[in-house]
């Protein structure tokens, strides 16, 4: 049987997650819509798809999956708990698409999660990136390390979704204006210059960022990525990852390690996450959690590539019994077919021609 791009590519990541001792989530496809609506700044597209339940409860049609996994999962502090999964969201592409059902395979480790658990999530990431392109990247970055830098600011929440928002698009002069304005020091100008500028080579841009810390929040964050990093070197992963502050996140869930994974030929990223203890807190757990998603709805390029190929490709002449028999056989025999006519263009690793109820 021959298989989709898409369908082959998940059935390796799937078998990659397997063997790291990933059990498989399988998540209801209804949700209340109060999950989603009370944490609706975590979801990726704000509007939700609802309907009314048989006992009159509004459900809503999953348009994330890690929030069900937090809801119904409960795990010990001291304890972990490793789930992959594939399944269907459905959200709008953008505020005025249709929306679509969109396929995702992911990752979550809910509970204790120390140095392994997070340089284990980036390998995943890694691997998982290389099964669609060789030609791949990690992007990684600290929401600590952005925290405890505007907590020195002294800023409002106002202000630092504006400084957030210059991070983002690496956009110093416009941050120079608001640091006049906001009478932010020399010194502070100089570090969001640095951090905005500083996109590379991982162990280099830790080097040029660790002079940069400002107080104990900060620390915390450049000692994590550098264990993370070293980790991620020492397994052969160097010239794949890039320390790069411009990949941000939410701070009201996510509080720690976040990234972002790329392939050549596609200008978004395909794959997202981060650890999200806050989120979790907000659903009183008392545990950490990180995760990522692969956006399969964004590689349609790749897989826009000719299906591929049957093994037989039956032209059949005037005989229609002949021609289903020749292919029922063949399908017996374990083999893809295509029955044509002949006026269509199919690729078949063989080619039978029947004419007049004999083999060509």
């Amino acid at each position: 049987m021959n298989l989709s791009r898409e369908e082959t590519l998940v059935n390796s990541l799937c078998a990659i997650y397997k063997s790291y001792g990933y059990k498989k989530y399988n998540p209801e496809c209804f949700e209340e819509y109060s999950l989603f609506l009370e944490n609706r700044d975590f979801l990726i597209s704000k509007n939700v798809i609802t309907f009314a339940g048989i006992g009159g409860k509004l459900l809503a049609l999953r348009p994330d999956v890690t929030l069900s996994v937090i809801k119904h999962l409960n795990v010990a502090a001291e304890t972990c708990e490793k789930l992959y999964y594939n399944e269907n969201v459905y959200r709008q592409g953008n505020s005025y698409s249709e929306f679509k059902e969109i396929s995702q395979v992911g990752v979550e480790v809910i509970g204790a999660v120390d140095t392994v658990c997070q340089a284990e999530i980036c390998l995943l990431i890694l691997k998982t990136l290389a099964e669609i392109s060789k030609d791949c990247v990690l992007c990684i970055s600290h929401m600590a390390y952005t925290e405890g830098l505007f907590d020195s600011f002294g800023i409002d929440a106002e202000q630092r979704a504006i400084l957030y928002g210059f991070l983002k698009t690496k956009n110093t002069h416009d941050f120079e204006v608001f640091a006049e304005k906001t009478g932010l020091s020399e010194e502070d100008i100089k570090i969001f210059t640095t951090i905005c500028n500083a996109d590379g080579n991982a162990e280099n841009t830790l080097s040029i960022i660790k002079p940069t810390i400002k107080n104990q929040k900060m620390a915390r964050a450049i000692s994590e990525l550098g264990e993370v990093i070293d980790v991620l070197y020492g397994l052969g992963y160097g010239e794949k990852i890039r320390l790069d502050f411009s990949v941000i996140s939410d701070e009201n869930y996510y509080d720690g390690l976040i990234f972002n994974g790329y392939i050549n030929g596609i200008p978004n990223a395909v794959l997202s996450g981060g650890r999200y203890d806050k989120l979790v807190k907000k659903f009183k757990k008392d545990c950490g959690a990180i995760g990522f998603a692969l956006y399969l709805g964004l590689l349609e390029r790749y897989f826009r590539t000719e299906d591929a190929p049957v093994d037989e490709v039956i032209v059949y002449g005037g005989d229609a019994l002949l021609a289903l028999k020749t292919a029922e056989k063949a399908i017996a025999d374990g083999k893809s077919v295509r029955l044509t006519s002949g006026n269509d263009e199919v690729i078949g690793n063989k080619i039978i021609k029947l004419e007049g109820g004999n083999y060509d």
